[in-house]
């Protein structure tokens, strides 16, 4: 498995543990949310799989074809003046990694 899903899954993690909804979907696990997504689909459309990893904050794309790391992730829920912990601290308990907007 990639090293960067594996930290990106555990980043999510971690946001969800901080109390920010997220929502997850996989292109292979849940395609109809790609497809019935206008913004999704078009990017896709536009970009094709080079648009994934797509990231979709308050209905606008915010990353595109990389993986954001935790502080980036920290930022783009508005938990400004907050101090994501390194990716190498332990993760906090939370949610599952089952949330996201990214495919």
């Amino acid at each position: 498995m990639d090293p960067k899903l594996v930290q990106f899954a555990a980043d999510l993690e971690w946001l969800q543990g901080q109390g920010v909804v997220v929502e997850r979907h996989s292109l292979s696990h849940s395609p109809s949310a790609f497809v019935e997504n206008e913004l999704v689909r078009t990017t896709l459309g536009e970009k094709g799989e080079a648009g994934l990893p797509l990231m979709v904050v308050d209905g606008k794309v915010a990353v595109m074809g990389r993986y954001p790391d935790r502080s980036e992730l920290a930022g783009l829920a508005g938990m400004v003046g907050l101090k994501a912990p390194s990716a190498s601290a332990p993760a906090e308990s939370g949610g599952g990694c089952c949330g996201g907007a990214c495919g």
